[in-house]
């Protein structure tokens, strides 16, 4: 490198001499010439023979000599133009302003040397050709084409009178818009190569002048040795740049002095250390930089490479802020081209630290240079005058020789180094036989007994020399680095597997300060190495990861402990990620902590999944609750239908026997409204539960919200506006209308109850297609269309805990009295019975949206029919079988059927009835059975009793809903069942007409 520096600044000062004199030298040439001129002139101005110069000889003196002040004036203002395009502008101008020509340009050749181009060099003695100039500026012209071509290519001037006319113009139409006509372009040639093309222009048409062509080629000779010149000085200049930001950016300090010593160049480094500016340096020496002995030893070292006209390595001090320090000069002489030194360049590198370490070597090797045996090093002692090298027997048996085995000469010793390493070890040694190292120290290849090279250190120090300064003795010693150098090829492997981890790995000072990251913190976090360096890892912090996780990280490394958790942090861009860190100390060999070291993976992608999975964990929660909850309700239901089975059926009884004047009257029949009130519970119960019964068949969800209309109207309060908004999609489902009319109604009530000071109820349709990503998001769902049903209040909405309860039964948030708790439960149950889906979204103070989702069907809905009531029940005299296990139900029934006319044979189980109906086989007509009965349900006693009588009529009754009793296959399709409670006028209607029925044919 050091070279390569030297011969690149030997080479520069050396063309930036030559150009000076080469500027002298033109301009002697120009000054002969003008001299040479005025001559002419002044033969001109006296040759006539009468004493007295005629018109014709005055004309051509005038002539010649304005064309001698234009020939001195051109070259000396191209000569001092700054750069190249201010000479061509320079010259072009000169000329035109001579030749009365109005426009000239300058065409360069490429870099390449194949095509000429224009590069905005032109000059316009009037206004009003910019166009003409741009259109030039992006044209280039090859040998032989255009104008500027055929002159490049013939080396001749071209004079085109009418440019507008010529066929091998290629500019025609752009000259004569312009109002161009006369072109003349002119070679500008240097050693014999053209190095630029002058085109001029003229307003009107000229005939070739030759004289004029002569003349302006004459000035063109002149200037372009000039043009070369400049061009020359420009790539000097612009490698004089280069190689200053080199010495600029280097660590070393670089300087140039001259042969007296002042400086003439100093690069940044040497300001920096020393403390002195670059414009300030010209003309000090070392004298006004260091103190006086420095200064001296630095100018004597210069005066040797002066004298020795080579480069030469010199041990050198200078003076910094915190003391004296060593350096290591390489300084070679500077050359002119006419191999005269005239400066000195030297290059110095700062070697305190080193040299610190040499010298405790030096005192070590001092204090061991005759250890005993015991010593695990090699020990050697070289006579160096003789070639006698006593070995210790530890580094003869290290090699795996026995002592009798290996000669005292250092011939033995350069046979065993490896051939590879022979000129280093070699050059090495000789440094410091010169004196130009304190300490012998080479690393190399020994080959053993067994023909194998291990790595060894040899070490040593010439202890004595002659009057002359040559060595005489020298000792040291060898030391196997085998096990080093293979630990560190180890390290070099560790290294680049920390390099190309896919686990982010940072180093910390044991302030938390990272020192290193290797190139998956930058990959993962977006923070250039450079960015992160020195600063603390909080850059990362999100503020998700609770403080107390830092503490405990920060309480448990600084302890001597481990730690290992996550964090949320932040990207460089702002986005959110999750680490798994393990972070333990560094210690050094005393034990203490000097570093703390982090092992972090990506687990962005694990947290996402265990928060999605979490997620459909909760939902699967709830949805478990929430069918836990439906089967307690619907067993309760159950139950609590025969208790109202019972009371409706006492009621409507004693009620039928009261007088309409009876006060008692009254009583019953608030008795029987509070069981309707309970009943409609039960139902709430079921429904959620989803064993209410339901009859569907294809309806007009638009339909149904239409005729729902006017109902709704009417729950809610006069300050609560009621919008609706229906998709013009089909929106037919399977649906029971009235279960449907009942989800309308309660979100209507719910909504009500959420907007005290009025709002707005708005019914929105329309039709989505539930997808895999819709499924995955939401944690439930099949694929297909569905009816989107949207039912929006403007209430106070709900909080999060709310929210994902409202679904429950009995939970409320009204006052006590004012909500069952069943309202919403009971919408829920209606529209999963339906194989639909709900959900809510709400925030308190932003209302609520209850989301209802139905499976689309492609088939024509049914138009609701209106009711026909039946005539009141009549009674009959048959026979009928009751079997009934609850006493209270069966005695009930009993006395409604008897009272009806009908002769009643109770039964309290299966078994009973069956025992009971062979005993009266010929006069029962009818079979009327609960289905859920202990040792034989219902279905069973029917089945036995139709293998005697295959025409036996039967009806069935369950407090269960109809589609749990046929999901459990108790019926068979055409037979019948009635739910409890019922009426005793519902009842005996029923039977009427299963008896009145034909009988069923088997």
């Amino acid at each position: 490198m050091r070279t390569k520096v030297r011969a690149t600044l030997n080479d520069l000062m050396g063309k930036n001499i030559k150009t000076q004199k080469e500027l002298l030298l033109e301009i002697e040439a120009l000054q002969a010439q003008l001299k040479k001129a005025n001559d002419t002139l002044h033969a001109i101005c006296s040759g006539t023979t009468a004493g007295k110069p005629s018109a014709t000889d005055i004309t051509h003196s005038k002539q010649a000599t304005v064309e001698i002040y234009l020939l001195q004036t051109l070259a000396i203002a191209v000569s001092a133009s700054g750069n190249l395009h201010d000479a061509l502008v320079v010259a072009m101008q000169k000329i035109c302003n001579y030749t009365g020509w109005i426009y000239g340009e300058a065409w360069m050749p490429s870099q390449d040397g194949t095509r000429l181009e224009r590069n905005h060099s032109f000059y316009s003695s009037i206004e009003g050709l910019e166009k003409f100039s741009e259109y030039s500026c992006g044209l280039t012209f090859t040998p032989g084409s255009g104008l500027p071509g055929r002159v490049w290519a013939e080396k001749q001037p071209v004079w085109i009178a009418d440019v507008t006319q010529d066929q091998y113009y290629l500019r025609a139409a752009i000259a004569s818009e312009v109002g161009f006509r006369t072109g003349i372009a002119f070679p500008v040639i240097a050693d014999n190569e053209v190095v630029s093309v002058f085109v001029f222009y003229s307003l009107k048409v000229e005939e070739r002048n030759d004289h004029l062509v002569k003349l302006i080629l004459s000035m063109l000779s002149q200037i372009g040795s000039i043009i070369r010149r400049i061009q020359a000085e420009d790539r000097l200049r612009e490698s004089e740049e280069k190689l200053r930001t080199i010495l600029d950016n280097t660590t070393a300090v670089v300087y140039i002095k001259d042969m007296q010593g002042r400086y003439t160049f100093i690069n940044r480094q040497f300001e920096k250390l020393f403390h002195i500016k670059r414009e300030k340096i010209k003309g000090k020496t070392p004298y006004d930089c260091f103190p006086k002995e420095v200064a001296a030893s630095h100018l004597e070292n210069d005066r040797k490479v002066f004298e020795a006209k080579i480069p030469i390595q010199f041990d050198e001090k200078a003076t910094h802020d915190d003391g004296m320090h060593l350096y290591i000069s390489v300084k070679f002489p500077l050359f002119a081209p006419d191999g005269t030194v005239y400066g000195v360049c030297g290059i110095s590198t700062d070697i305190t630290e080193r040299k610190n370490i040499e010298e405790a070597l030096h005192m070590s090797e001092e204090r061991l240079q005759y250890a005993l045996d015991a010593t695990a090093e090699g020990v050697w002692d070289w006579n160096i005058k003789t070639g006698v090298v006593h070995f210790s027997n530890q580094w003869i048996r290290s090699l795996g020789y026995l002592p009798e085995e290996v000669p005292d000469s250092v011939d033995f010793w350069k046979s065993i180094i490896h051939p590879d390493d022979m000129p280093r070890v070699m050059k090495t040694l000789q440094d410091h036989f010169d004196g130009r190292t304190m300490v012998y120290e080479c690393e190399n290849r020994l080959r053993m007994k067994s023909g194998e090279y291990r790595y060894n250190l040899d070490r040593g120090k010439v202890v004595e020399r002659d009057a002359a300064g040559s060595p005489v003795r020298m000792v040291g010693t060898d030391t196997d680095i085998t096990e080093r150098k293979r630990i560190e090829d180890q390290l070099r492997k560790l290294s680049g597997a920390v390099e190309q981890s896919s686990t982010t790995i940072v180093i910390t000072d044991t302030n938390g300060n990272i020192q290193y990251a290797n190139p998956k913190f930058t990959q993962l976090t977006g923070y250039a190495l450079e960015e992160a360096v020195g600063k603390n890892p909080r850059i990362l912090k999100s503020g998700k990861t609770p403080p107390e996780v830092y503490k405990q990280l920060w309480d448990a490394i600084t302890a001597g402990g481990e730690w290992q958790g996550e964090f949320c942090n932040k990207k460089k861009n702002g986005e959110f990620y999750w680490e798994l860190a393990h972070i333990s100390p560094l210690r050094n060999s005393e034990g203490a902590i000097t570093n703390f070291i982090a092992f972090k993976d990506d687990i962005t992608e694990r947290k996402q999944i265990e928060a999605e999975q979490e997620k459909l964990r909760e939902q699967l929660f709830r949805s478990q609750n929430l069918a836990s909850v439906g089967k307690l309700a619907g067993g309760v239901a159950h139950n609590f239908n025969n208790l109202l089975t019972v009371i409706v059926g006492y009621a409507s009884l004693l009620n039928m026997e009261l007088e309409e004047k009876n006060k008692l009257k009254d009583y019953v029949q608030k008795i029987l409204k509070s069981s309707e009130m309970a009943a409609s519970l039960t139902q709430n119960l079921l429904a959620f539960s989803r064993k209410q019964p339901i009859s569907t068949k294809p309806v007009n969800v638009n339909e149904i919200i239409k005729q729902s209309d006017f109902l709704l109207s009417k729950l809610i309060r006069e300050d609560i506006v009621l919008k609706t908004i229906l998709t013009q999609e089909d929106t037919t489902v399977m649906a029971d209308v009235g279960q449907i009319e009942q989800v309308l109604m309660n979100l209507a009530t719910n909504a009500r109850d959420a907007m005290p000071n009025g709002g707005n109820l708005t019914i929105h349709t329309d039709i989505m297609e539930m997808d895999d990503a819709f499924i995955r998001s939401c944690g439930y769902g099949s694929a297909g269309r569905y009816v989107h049903i949207l039912v929006t209040d403007t209430g106070v909405g709900m909080d999060e805990n709310t929210r994902v309860r409202v679904f429950e039964p009995f939970f409320t948030k009204k006052e006590v009295g004012k909500g069952t708790g069943l309202g919403l439960a009971g919408v829920y149950g209606i529209v999963k019975q339906h194989g639909g889906y709900i959900n809510v979204d709400s925030e308190p103070g932003k209302g609520a949206t209850f989301n209802i989702y139905l499976p689309i069907i492609e088939s024509a809905a049914e138009r609701e029919e209106g009711k026909i009531r039946t005539m009141l029940p009549e009674g009959g005299t048959e026979t009928v079988l009751l079997a009934e296990d609850d006493s209270v139900v069966r005695e009930l029934i009993r006395m409604v059927f008897e009272r009806a006319g009908y002769r009643v044979i109770e039964a309290v189980d299966g078994e009973d009835a069956i025992v009971k109906f062979t005993e009266h086989k010929d006069s029962i007509k009818l079979l009327v059975s609960d289905l859920i009965m202990p040792k034989k349900n219902g279905k069973e006693v029917y089945e036995a009793i139709r293998k005697v009588r295959p025409d036996m009529k039967v009806l069935f009754m369950s407090g269960y809903s109809d589609d749990i009793i046929r999901k459990r296959d108790f019926l068979d399709k055409g037979l019948d069942c009635i739910l409890k409670p019922s009426s005793p006028d519902d009842l005996l209607e029923k039977v009427r007409k299963i008896l009145d029925k034909p009988g069923r044919k088997f």
